[in-house]
């Protein structure tokens, strides 16, 4: 199964109406998680080289530079990283900004579209 990483996470990337639950994790378990994950089922849509390179450094896999519009479907798992800034600018932060941001982690799952039997065990 594909398992998306990515920087962010938006209500917009469901291709449908469909349920998802996220829940927040802790860097040790992300990190964990990702490491047991076959890397040839990771699909990154990381955006943002600098991040890209820096979130493949920390977790200790490799997550490629990948700036894309996905639209998730069907059934699907996706991590976000999520650098904290405080600046109220929207630009793109510097390697060392990313770097020294706090974070925060979630693990999305979700079914979409007409076909999905909703279950209560994600």
């Amino acid at each position: 199964m594909r398992v998306y990483i990515g920087s962010t996470f938006s209500p917009l990337m469901l291709a449908q109406m469909g349920e998802c639950q996220i829940w927040e994790v802790s860097f040790e378990e992300m990190k964990e998680i990702l490491q047991e994950i076959d890397p040839k089922d990771i699909y990154s849509i990381v955006g943002h080289e600098n991040t890209a390179n820096i979130l493949s450094k920390i977790f200790g896999i490799s997550i490629e530079f990948n700036r894309e519009t996905v639209q998730l479907e069907d059934y699907f798992q996706m991590y976000t990283a999520i650098p904290i800034n405080r600046d109220i600018i929207t630009r793109e932060f510097s390697s060392e900004e990313i770097y020294s941001s706090d974070w925060r982690f979630f693990n999305v799952v979700g079914a979409i579209g007409e076909d999905y039997e909703y279950e209560d065990d994600f």
